[in-house]
């Protein structure tokens, strides 16, 4: 199986990872096929329902190097900094998937179109924010960028969706502080490893981005809203096939 070439502690941190997950999160991967081979770019647009979702889809993805924009926080907290280095993540100046800082933003997303261009993979999640266990709910609007990054890049977006991921890091309540800006992030009370509960990535069919998103805002959220229904559509039979263990 032909693989892209990783960075120096990436291959040995994803195979200790993608170890405990299907050992202790029984990991399974639907529709792997769906990720281009090496050579071809792609962009991975996935639903957020849990922290580890980077995680599980990045091993799930397991011939592709696939490098996942990351909140700038991540790298400033000294224990997340080395496994964002590590494994390549772009940080991006956001919070609640709001820009913080226009200049950085647009910084990050060069970087990730340059990525896909060059043939690489990325890895966005377009809902800005994770959900709480106690309010999943359905999938939030998707936000523009992704498809816009994917037609600057002239690159497919694969829908994702990782399911049972909530119970495995369960964000188990938030604290909204007072006097604070409408795009802050609430203070999560999270429990780890909750459940040694079942996780499911499934990968969809590549999604064509209208070229014309890259410019037009209407296109581009006429899109966003495509590709949300399709990563909605690998969400239902993920419902009825899941078992919580």
């Amino acid at each position: 199986m032909r693989r892209d070439p990783y960075p120096a502690g990436y291959e040995a941190l994803r195979r200790a990872i993608g170890a405990f997950a299907r050992a202790f999160n029984r990991l399974s991967v639907v529709g792997e096929e769906h990720v281009p081979p090496v050579g071809q770019g792609a962009l991975l647009v996935a639903s957020h329902e849990g922290m580890a979702d980077p995680i599980y889809v990045c091993v799930a993805a397991r011939r592709r190097f696939v490098r996942p924009l990351a909140e700038k926080v991540a790298y400033d907290l000294p224990f997340l900094a080395p496994l964002m280095r590590v494994s390549g993540a772009i940080p991006v100046p956001v919070r609640m998937g709001r820009a913080l800082d226009a200049a950085g933003a647009k910084t990050a997303q060069d970087a990730m179109c340059e990525h896909l261009a060059g043939g690489g993979v990325g890895l966005i999640f377009p809902e800005g924010t994770i959900k709480f266990w106690t309010d999943p709910g359905d999938l939030r609007t998707f936000r523009s960028g992704a498809v816009r990054m994917a037609a600057r890049a002239g690159v497919p977006i694969v829908p994702v969706s990782p399911y049972g991921s909530r119970w495995s890091l369960a964000n188990v309540h938030r604290i909204v502080r007072r006097n604070a800006p409408a795009h802050a992030q609430p203070i999560a009370i999270v429990l780890p490893l909750v459940f040694p509960v079942r996780v499911e990535v499934a990968f969809g069919p590549p999604v064509t981005v209208d070229p014309r998103a890259a410019v037009d805002r209407d296109v581009a959220v006429a899109e966003s809203a495509r590709v949300r229904e399709a990563v909605r559509a690998l969400r239902a039979p993920q419902r009825a096939r899941w078992r919580p263990v």
